[in-house]
């Protein structure tokens, strides 16, 4: 060695130090280098997600806004416009980063299809099959978000709460808000009918069950983002989208929900979606901020060990530079040092300068020194990390008795597997002390009704060292049972499984949640009978065999409504539940009784057909209404009217069935005679006209199907034209001219008479004040606005301001005929006249005298005119009656200072008798016809 010179062996020495620093400091810069890639990966898949919840929630508004304009609320057309267009410009948005940024996580084949679908439901004019199609486009969207996250490995994240959080928000959330979704456009479509079906009914409830259980689990599980702190918010922002989200549910259980507008029933959903896309907007941004801080953190770390590479090789070349310090300084470096290292400084080192054996004495010195050093402040390193571990152990076993969820702890390295820890959330769940079980098996937890394939998972988990849940039901000390979700993972060492780990749940109240909820979906809360999903599920079963007959029974229970008006609703509910017992006891063994709501009975009897033997069994229904009812006091006597349809003549499934005998049930509630009808096919032709004629009025307005016709009115004192009546005509092209009395009560039924009268109100006003711009003398033109209209007071002031405003039509030349039925709640009518009077506007009363004629309202309202109607004016030559009749009317009118109009003149003898009684104008066929726009002008022309 003393023949090497010291500049090789330094080189020597420089190299047994640099080669496995080199190693090491490759080994580290490449794993930060895969942690960064890592990191970049999913923050790019957060910023994705991003985007591809904003389409989620763009295409949610989109199906709750078309489902209600699709069932004619008109309302929604500009706002449903708008939010196509925000749902294309997304996916072009998205098209873009797919190209450009994202990285190969996103497969372009799902996001293809996504948009195939959306291009399929978007012009869909079906109201059910643009939900369901809406419903599978979301779907698609949600498993799209749930392979980026996969893809991604976003649940890879070492810190456990962001790892709830990316899960919980990226999963749970989002599937949370496309249930909120569906309701949303299901029942705000829902109020713009009338009656809600037995069908729809039961999915309302079915889906309020599945929002309600969702917010329910999501509140369950997200305790930890109270953990959460800084400008984000998530635990406010949680506790508003739960407050929100119950809101809405409260609105759909609550009686104003079916008389509510969709608008509000939308708003309120919207509201707690917004809040829920809140929520994961600010939890996304803190994932996303957490990612962020991480790389920073990486790439710190990066730029640390490379200075330490330097220090590194800078540190070797001055260590072993010494190695050219001279022998006299060496041997007096190794005295020295010597005796310092002898008495306890073992921080003293050799100054070597010479090239040879001392030299290698001098470096052996310093090496043992060092190493002596090193082992030393090694075992002193060693003993602070073992009295760390020890205190970071206690405060584990700490932080695990303060758990509110049992731990549990086995050994089975040692016979049957004992208990050797549980902690206080053990005790408290099932009431056995720690020193109860330690170092005993954990059958006692188990009974009889513990079931056998959940003792079987366990012996099988076991068995094969995997991890696993399950849902089983344990006992407690005091016997006690209760639904615990058990959690189970085996714990390694060196390859070999030396503890088996526990968590317990306690779920009882969960499970006693599912049972409710199957409750409210099948049996009827109030009598316990199936309801109508019920009933579906067994008739259904039974067809499926080789069952060859069956009948259903469908009753309706007469002026029911009026217990409850009566007598209260108490009462009202008391006497259901009477029936029910009644009629379960008449058809038991037999058959099955069912409430589907309200007053309505179903019964069904399988295998019995037979015309003798239905009116037995309807003999016998029919007995218990004939005696008395005696409940809460009160004695009372119920009817019912009962349709009956049979398997298979009248249907060979089970909605067909109800559907017919639903028809015959009404045919018996409209007959005064016939109490129990069977079905017959013709039953159903009325239904069907109703469903055609409903379509059909619905696109009437945009095909220009509909006109106006106008009757004129003719001043008995001057013979001048002073005004007509505008009256709405249907053409079309293939059922011809529809008469008004066909379609304006269903218009009035299905709520599509805001939209006709809308029309006519504008109509007429503008064909009006062009008669004025042609020059003609100016006229009044009488609109009709209907009960349903008038009832909703801002629309109605709101629509006729507009009206005017765009025809610039003078308001006096207005006038609106109302029938009498509107002026049965006069708190409610007062008000809106006067508003309409401050407008200028002319007020009369059509059809006079044939409804409910009161003369208070006539003192008590703003009124102008009084219309005569025609069926006093048809007979008044010959009847004395008829004239009395009408000439009393003619005075009270002007005795209130109102213009009194006779309808239906068709003679000139009406005119002449008219004209004796002092009427003031007339109106009918003598004058002339309603007159399509075009004729009237010609009149107008002739008669002024």
């Amino acid at each position: 060695m003393g023949r090497i010179s010291y500049s090789k062996k330094f080189i020597l020495f420089f190299i047994a130090f640099f080669l496995p620093m080199i190693i090491i400091m490759f080994i580290l810069f490449t794993d930060i280098k895969g942690k960064i890639k890592q990191n970049d990966t999913e923050q790019h898949a957060l910023i994705s997600l991003q985007h591809f919840t904003e389409l989620l929630r763009h295409t949610q508004y989109y199906r709750g806004l078309n489902q209600s304009l699709l069932r004619g609320y008109d309302e929604f057309d500009e706002k449903v416009k708008e939010k196509q267009k925000l749902v294309q410009t997304k996916i072009k948005d998205i098209d873009r980063q797919i190209e450009n940024d994202w990285y190969g996580f996103i497969e372009k084949e799902k996001w293809n299809s996504i948009k195939t679908q959306w291009e399929n439901v978007k012009n869909e004019k079906n109201t059910l099959n643009s939900f369901y199609g809406h419903n599978q486009l979301n779907s698609e969207i949600l498993l799209l978000i749930s392979n980026i996250v996969n893809e991604a490995h976003i649940y890879l994240n070492p810190e456990p709460n962001m790892n709830r959080l990316s899960n919980t928000i990226n999963e749970d959330l989002l599937i949370g808000t496309e249930r909120m979704g569906q309701l949303r456009a299901f029942s705000s479509r829902l109020t713009l009918q009338d009656e809600i079906s037995e069908k729809q009914q039961q999915d309302l409830m079915r889906m309020i069950g599945g929002v309600q259980l969702f917010i329910d689990n999501f509140n369950m599980t997200t305790h930890y983002i109270e953990d959460f702190t800084g400008d984000q918010h998530l635990f406010e922002e949680k506790q508003q989208f739960s407050k929100q989200t119950s809101a809405f549910l409260d609105l759909l259980l609550s009686n104003e929900y079916q008389t509510s507008n969709p608008e509000i029933v939308f708003s309120q959903a919207t509201s707690a979606i917004n809040s829920g896309f809140t929520l994961y907007d600010k939890g996304n941004a803190l994932l996303l901020d957490h990612l962020i801080d991480v790389n920073h953190s990486y790439k710190k770390l990066q730029l640390l060990l490379g200075l330490l590479f330097i220090a590194s090789i800078l540190f070797i070349y001055l260590l072993f530079g010494g190695a050219y310090i001279s022998v006299i300084q060496t041997l007096h470096s190794l005295q020295k040092g010597t005796s310092k290292w002898t008495k306890g400084d073992f921080g003293a080192r050799i100054k070597v300068d010479s090239k040879d054996e001392l030299k290698y004495i001098g470096d052996s010195f310093n090496q043992l020194a060092s190493s002596f050093e090193m082992n030393l402040e090694e075992n002193l390193r060693i003993q602070e990390d073992l009295q760390n571990s020890l205190k970071k152990n206690n405060q584990l076993a700490t932080a695990i008795n303060k758990l509110e969820i049992g731990v549990i702890i086995t050994d089975p390295l040692k016979k049957n597997n004992p208990i050797t820890f549980v902690n206080a959330g053990f005790e408290k769940l099932t009431g056995y002390k720690a020193e109860e079980v330690i170092g005993r098996k954990t059958s006692p937890l188990q009974g009889e009704k513990t079931s056998l394939e959940a003792k079987q998972r366990i012996r099988e988990g076991i068995k094969n060292q995997e991890a696993f849940s399950l849902e089983i039901l344990n006992y407690r000390k005091d016997g006690t049972t209760f639904w615990n979700y058990l959690s189970i993972a085996p714990v390694f060492e060196n390859g070999k499984v030396v503890n088996y780990l526990g968590l317990q749940t306690d779920i009882t109240e969960q499970k006693k949640a599912d049972e409710k909820i199957y409750s409210l979906a099948f049996y009827d809360q109030l009598t316990n009978l199936p309801n109508y999903n019920k009933l579906h599920s067994i008739v259904s079963e039974d067809l499926k065999t080789i069952m060859k007959k069956a009948t259903i029974l469908r009753l309706d229970v007469a002026r029911f409504k009026n217990i409850n008006h009566a007598r209260g609703f108490t009462l009202g509910d008391n006497t259901l539940i009477e029936l029910a017992k009644r009629l379960y006891e008449t058809v038991k063994g037999e058959g099955i009784v069912s409430r589907q709501y309200g007053d309505k009975f179903t019964i069904y009897l399988p295998h019995i057909a037979g015309k003798e033997e239905i009116q037995s069994k309807i003999d016998n229904i029919q007995a218990q209404f004939h005696k008395p009812f005696e409940i809460d006091g009160y004695t009372f006597y119920l009817e019912a009217a009962i349709g009956v349809s049979q398997y298979p003549k009248d249907g060979t499934d089970y909605i067909t069935l109800m559907q017919h005998a639903e028809a015959a049930m009404f045919q018996a509630k409209e007959s005064n005679d016939e109490k129990l009808v069977y079905y017959q096919h013709k039953m159903n032709r009325n239904f069907e006209e109703e469903y055609v004629i409903e379509n059909n009025l619905r696109v009437a307005i945009e095909k220009n199907e509909l006109f106006l016709t106008y009757q004129p009115k003719l001043n008995l004192k001057t013979g001048e034209i002073t005004g007509m009546e505008a009256l709405i005509r249907w053409r079309h092209p293939e059922l011809g001219i529809v008469p008004p009395i066909k379609f304006i009560p269903l218009a009035e039924k299905t709520g599509l008479i805001y939209k006709l009268g809308e029309w006519v109100l504008g109509e007429a006003c503008n064909q009006n004040k062009m008669l004025q711009i042609q020059g003609f003398d100016p006229l009044v033109v009488s609109v009709n606005i209907s009960a349903r209209q008038f009832s909703n007071k801002d629309y109605l002031l709101s629509t006729i301001d507009q009206i005017l405003t765009e025809t610039d039509l003078d308001a006096k030349y207005l006038e609106i005929e109302l029938t009498e039925s509107v002026f049965q709640n006069p708190t409610v009518v007062k008000p809106v006249l006067e508003e309409i009077k401050k407008r200028n506007i002319k007020v009369s009363i059509d059809d006079f005298g044939t409804g409910y004629s009161s003369l208070s309202y006539l003192k008590l309202f703003p009124i102008d005119v009084l219309k005569v109607d025609r069926a006093f004016i048809k007979d008044i030559i010959q009847s004395q009656n008829d004239q009395k009749l009408t000439k009393s009317m003619i005075d009270i009118g002007h005795g209130l200072n109102l213009k009194v109009i006779a309808e239906g003149v068709e003679t000139s003898s009406h005119i002449e008798l008219l004209k004796m009684l002092e009427c003031d104008e007339v109106q009918g066929y003598h004058i002339a016809k309603p007159l399509t726009a075009d004729e009237f002008v010609e009149f107008i022309k002739d008669n002024q």
